[in-house]
């Protein structure tokens, strides 16, 4: 709500929008566990705290620090709640670098190295791959790629279009992500995870990105800058129509 740290804060809403709360100042990224009952977020290093990984329950208390670094961002649950996955940059004001997950078992202490490099990772419903923005190692082709999260395999390029923010609908056969339109605005688009079928979901003249499915499949929520008027909200059927602003401000 205003420039310093301390005023970037998350809210939790109804899916309708209804019912908006805040539950935590001086934060950001924030991701639900499937189950509803905790939330992975940043610190931003205010309030005393060190910047990082730190996992609450859903309506903000007992926060626990689970990965110490100004570097972390772009967290996302397996779908079984049992892992964290996120993105952890050398260089803080440069968002991107290498992928890790950490497991979720109130202890915190187990690491997993993936041993690429990007940005906004997220898993595959079955836990087995991890889609990512970044780019395909030996060349300058950049887009959406996914790696095995048992360390085994090459990285597997999906999208060739600079891509980022990806997300796997529920029943992992569609992913929904974030790139530039070819006029110079950033709009939702939705492709086969095989990377055949690339379709673009909405139309903006602005920012339209950070798209997330609904864990039935139905919907897709994202977040746009209404063609420069103002950041809100949004919902659309995953097909794309019947768009809807649901949060404002």
């Amino acid at each position: 709500t205003d420039t310093p740290l301390q005023f970037h804060s998350i809210y939790t809403a109804k899916a309708d929008g209804s019912g908006a709360s805040k539950i935590l100042d001086g934060v950001a990224w924030p991701a639900l566990s499937p189950n509803g009952k905790s939330i992975a977020f940043y610190q931003l290093g205010v309030y005393g705290k060190n910047p990082g990984l730190y996992v609450a329950d859903s309506f903000g208390g007992n926060p626990t620090a689970v990965f110490i670094s100004a570097g972390v961002c772009c967290f996302h649950w397996s779908h079984d709640g049992n892992w964290i996955v996120f993105a952890n940059s050398t260089k803080p004001s440069q968002p991107g670098g290498p992928i890790m997950m950490v497991k979720a078992d109130g202890v915190y202490k187990t690491i997993v190295d993936l041993k690429v490099s990007g940005n906004g990772p997220a898993f595959s419903p079955d836990g087995a791959l991890v889609a990512f923005s970044g780019c395909n190692p030996g060349t300058n082709s950049c887009g959406i790629l996914s790696v095995k999260t048992d360390g085994t395999g090459a990285t597997r390029v999906i999208t060739q279009d600079n891509g980022g923010n990806a997300a796997w609908s529920p029943n992992g056969s569609k992913i929904v992500y974030q790139a530039d339109d070819g006029a110079g605005h950033l709009n939702v688009f939705v492709v086969n995870s095989d990377g055949t079928g690339k379709k673009q979901l909405t139309k903006g003249k602005g920012n339209d990105g950070q798209p997330v499915w609904s864990l039935d499949g139905g919907s897709i929520f994202w977040r746009s800058d209404q063609s420069g008027s103002g950041w809100a909200i949004f919902v659309m059927n995953s097909d794309g129509t019947n768009p809807r602003k649901i949060i404002s401000d």
